[in-house]
């Protein structure tokens, strides 16, 4: 009797944690994606989930290795009702991105690295400078481990 509660017990938990109606809601449900080809960064919503999310991308940098600054994308981003498997495009061109966007009114925000090469880690030599965040920052045709400004602080 003992062993059957335990795993009506065990069944029972599992099927709460993997329901999406108790999903993390702190947590945005759109995440970030690589082409496989291209290597090509996208924001995505998952193709398991049902039910659409309006996003709204409020903010999109792209790290300049010459200048070692953070430039604004120009390109504007509409708001969009996106559903499972929809894409939205982060840059057009190879390199290292932050990008802000809100999620049913949650704000989100990641730093990605698009392009076809990525760094195998991004061990780096101490001390790390003030105000710098490590990461991969990728090129045409490489990738380097650097210390590049915080984007969450030079993105502007």
């Amino acid at each position: 009797m003992r062993s059957t509660s335990w795993a009506l017990g065990l069944v029972l938990t599992l099927a709460l944690v993997a329901h999406p109606l108790h999903a993390d809601p702190a947590r945005p449900r759109a995440r970030i994606e690589h082409d496989a080809a291209s290597g090509r960064a996208q924001l995505v919503i998952a193709a398991t989930d049902a039910a659409p999310a309006r996003i709204v991308v409020s903010k999109l940098c792209r790290y300049d290795p010459t200048s070692r600054r953070w430039r604004r994308d120009g390109s504007t981003r509409d708001a969009k009702v996106i559903g499972a498997s929809t894409r939205i495009a982060i840059g057009d061109e190879i390199g290292l991105y932050w990008i802000e966007w809100t999620e049913d009114d949650r704000a989100a925000q990641a730093q990605v690295a698009s392009g076809p090469i990525r760094c195998n880690d991004i061990m780096i030599a101490p001390p790390q400078p003030p105000g710098t965040v490590r990461t991969c920052v990728p090129h045409e045709r490489s990738a380097s481990a650097e210390y590049v400004p915080d984007p969450a602080l030079h993105c502007r």
